[in-house]
C-alpha cells in the first residue's frame, strides 16, 4: 500500500486492498517524525476505527513533544481482549453487585476464544458470527445478549480510559431479543402451600419468599436489605438503589411486619446474609426443591410459565390488579421505570376496563 500525503504535515494515508469501510477501501493513517537523525514511521489507525487525518496530526504533535523531552516514543503493543477484561474487572467490576456473575460468564463463554485476540482485530462481523453460533447452539437469547454486553462494556471502558482508540464493534449489532416475560402467578392456595412448605425447610427462604409475595420486591432487593432499611414502627421498607437505580418505599403487610419483628435486627447488618456474611447471589436451593416437591411445574413445558422466585413478585402484582388497583399504582409499588412494563397485567382487570368503557359510553350518550 503506497502512502500518500494528507493536508496535515507529516500525516500520510494508505488504502487497503482488503479492508472496506462504508463501501470504499479503508484508509490507514501513518505519521512520520525524526528522532535524532533517524526518520521514523508510526501507524495511528484505520478510518473504520474512527481515526482521521486531524486526529493523526494531534498524535504526531504529541510524539514530537515526547522526542523533544527525550521520552520513549516506541509504539505500545496493541491490547488484547484478555488484557482489557482484566483491567475492566479490576477497575470496574469490583464495584458492581453483578461483578462475579460477569466474570463467570466471561470465563465460561468468552475467555478461550477471545482472550488473545487484539481489540483492534475484533470486528462487528466477527461478533455477529459469534452471536449466531451461540443461538444455533441453543443458548438462550438473553444469555447471548449478556455475552455481547460484556464486549460492549469492555470496549467502551477502554475508550473512556484512553486505552483504545477504535470503534466499538457491538454498536452495529442487533442484540438477540425474545419475550422472556413471565405471566405465571400463584393461586392463593398454591401460595399458602408454598410458604408453609418453605418454612418447614428454611426459615430464611420462607421469610424472603413472604417479603416478595407481600411487597413485590425483587430477590436482589431483598438480599440487600439491612436492618436500618426497615421501620417496624411505620410498617415500611426502604429499598435503596433498586434495579431502576432509584430508591423507593414499600409497605409491609401485618403478617410480614410481625415475622420481621421476631428477628434480631441490628443496624448495619444484612437481614438475610449468606453463610459468609455477604449478600446472597441467588435464592437458596431449598426454593426450587420445594417447588419441585409440590409439583407446581409438573406438565408445564414453557419455562416462562414455571414457578420461580420471581413468580412471587408477579403474584403480588396480579392479585392487586385483579382486585381493582390501578396499573399506575401497581407500577409505583413494583418500582417499574415505565408504565409500559406494567401493561402485562392489564388483562387481569377486565371488569375495571369494562367499567371504564361503560363510563365513556354514558359520557358520549349524554351529549
Amino acid at each position: 500500500m503506497k502512502r500518500k500525503k494528507s493536508k496535515f504535515t507529516g500525516v500520510y494515508m494508505r488504502e487497503s486492498k482488503d479492508r472496506r469501510y462504508k463501501g470504499k477501501p479503508d484508509i490507514c493513517f501513518d505519521v512520520t517524525f525524526k528522532e535524532g537523525s533517524r526518520k521514523l514511521w508510526q501507524k495511528v489507525g484505520w478510518r473504520s476505527e474512527g481515526i482521521t487525518a486531524a486526529y493523526a496530526s494531534k498524535i504526531r504533535a504529541e510524539i514530537m513533544r515526547k522526542v523533544r523531552l527525550g521520552m520513549d516514543v516506541s509504539t505500545p503493543k496493541p491490547m488484547t481482549f484478555g488484557q482489557a477484561f482484566k483491567e475492566y474487572e479490576e477497575n470496574h467490576l469490583t464495584s458492581l453487585k453483578s461483578g462475579d456473575r460477569v466474570t463467570r460468564l466471561y470465563n465460561a463463554r468468552l475467555k478461550d476464544e477471545f482472550e488473545n485476540i487484539k481489540l483492534k482485530d475484533i470486528s462487528t462481523i466477527m461478533l455477529e458470527k459469534y452471536k449466531n453460533r451461540l443461538l444455533a447452539e441453543g443458548l438462550a437469547p438473553a444469555t447471548a445478549t449478556h455475552c455481547l454486553a460484556i464486549f460492549r462494556s469492555v470496549f467502551k471502558k477502554m475508550v473512556s480510559w484512553g486505552k483504545y482508540k477504535g470503534a466499538v464493534p457491538t454498536d452495529q449489532i442487533s442484540m438477540p431479543k425474545k419475550d422472556n416475560r413471565r405471566f405465571r402467578f400463584l393461586k392463593k392456595s398454591e401460595a399458602d402451600e408454598l410458604l408453609s412448605s418453605l418454612r418447614a425447610r428454611s426459615e430464611d427462604t420462607y421469610l424472603m419468599a413472604l417479603a416478595s409475595l407481600h411487597t413485590g420486591m425483587r430477590f436482589g432487593e431483598i438480599a440487600s436489605l439491612r436492618a436500618e432499611h426497615i421501620s417496624l414502627r411505620d410498617g415500611m421498607i426502604r429499598i435503596v438503589d433498586g434495579k431502576g437505580e432509584s430508591s423507593r418505599t414499600v409497605f409491609m403487610t401485618t403478617e410480614l411486619r410481625y415475622q420481621l419483628s421476631q428477628r434480631h435486627l441490628k443496624a448495619g447488618e444484612l437481614i438475610f446474609p449468606n453463610r459468609d456474611g455477604k449478600i446472597r447471589p441467588m435464592i437458596s436451593k431449598s426454593f426450587p426443591r420445594t417447588v419441585k416437591a409440590l409439583g407446581l411445574n409438573d406438565g408445564i413445558a414453557d419455562k416462562r410459565d414455571h414457578v420461580v422466585f420471581h413468580s412471587l413478585r408477579h403474584t403480588f402484582a396480579s392479585w392487586l390488579v385483579q382486585n381493582g388497583t390501578p396499573l399506575y399504582t401497581v407500577s409505583e409499588l413494583l418500582g417499574h421505570s415505565s408504565l409500559e412494563m406494567t401493561q402485562r397485567y392489564s388483562h387481569l382487570a377486565p371488569e375495571v376496563l369494562k367499567a371504564a368503557a361503560a363510563s365513556f359510553d354514558r359520557i358520549v350518550g349524554d351529549g
